[in-house]
């Protein structure tokens, strides 16, 4: 996912630099600009996905070193304790 981020982000850079042309028309120019856009929301959710799947990670990886401890996998309730009884 992060190499095509990457490869999105690239492709981005050499479109804007293809902006930078005096020959483009303007509906030409009004397409490469469109083309950025979508490539710059195409990396932002290829980014998105990989902080996903690393969070989803990194969750999975807790709850397994919980559960692989004796009785740390099981939550406890905490005990309550009874109102001193009157003297």
């Amino acid at each position: 996912m992060i190499l095509r981020r990457d490869d999105l982000r690239e492709l981005a850079a050499h479109e804007k630099a293809r902006l930078e042309s005096s020959l483009l028309t303007p509906a030409a120019r009004r397409s490469v600009a469109r083309v950025v856009t979508f490539l710059g929301r195409e990396a932002d959710r290829m980014q998105a996905a990989a902080d996903a799947r690393i969070a989803a990670s990194a969750a999975r990886e807790a709850r397994d070193l919980r559960a692989s401890i004796p009785g740390g996998g099981q939550m406890a309730s905490p005990r309550r304790s009874s109102p001193a009884a009157p003297t």
